[in-house]
């Protein structure tokens, strides 16, 4: 049966607990910057208390609106070393593409030294060619360190991937791997028609 939106909400909370207590290791100031609507909010929100609990980490929770350059003022006083993107909420993709452009055309300016961890949605939905696009925010970004995390719930998994963006194409490679809650694989399985996902202990 499809999912119900509070599944739903719940998947986006459960994975950014993954995320936010397992692959954020090693960043002592992180900025979650997401969209104003409850699934950005639900797994920016999770991500970060996960991260403060498990590195005692300092964070900052900023709102994306429409005034890029107030935001990458702050983010640039903040001096985060890495910037956490939730860009969706929406099927108008081609206005997500203008909030993920004009944001990163405002941190270019801005020349902000971080690493970047984008959401799922936004780098597989979304898609990064606004980014790719631009040569401005395409060299800004190149001796920056960017990452994704995707799914792969028929494994059972969470992934860590790292992104490269060049003028002709956007690659990623997967660097890290964490298993699902077996709260994630009974949800996931109840929507799911005549498949069944892994729950592995480790």
């Amino acid at each position: 049966m499809p999912l119900k939106f509070d599944e739903i909400v719940e998947l986006r909370v459960l994975t950014g607990q993954v995320v936010g207590y397992r692959a954020l290791e090693g960043y002592t100031r992180v900025a979650f910057v997401a969209m104003k609507n409850v699934l950005c909010t639900a797994i920016a929100s999770s991500m970060e208390s996960s991260y403060i609990s498990a590195t005692g980490g300092e964070c900052r929770y900023f709102v994306i609106d429409e005034n890029y350059d107030t935001l990458a003022d702050e983010l640039q006083k903040y001096k985060p070393n890495l910037i956490a993107v939730f860009i969706g909420g929406s099927k108008d993709f081609e206005a997500l593409r203008d909030v993920l452009y004009s944001l990163f055309t405002a941190l270019a300016e801005r020349e902000i030294d971080t690493d970047y961890l984008f959401h799922l949605y936004t780098f597989v939905k979304v898609g990064l060619e606004p980014l790719q696009s631009d040569e401005k925010i395409r060299n800004y970004l190149a001796d920056k360190r960017m990452m994704a995390y995707t799914a792969n719930f028929d494994e059972g998994l969470v992934e860590i991937r790292e992104l490269y963006i060049s003028e002709d194409e956007i690659y990623s490679e997967v660097i890290e791997e964490y298993p699902i809650s077996f709260r994630h694989t009974r949800i996931f399985n109840q929507g799911l028609k005549g498949r069944v996902i892994k729950f592995e202990e480790e």
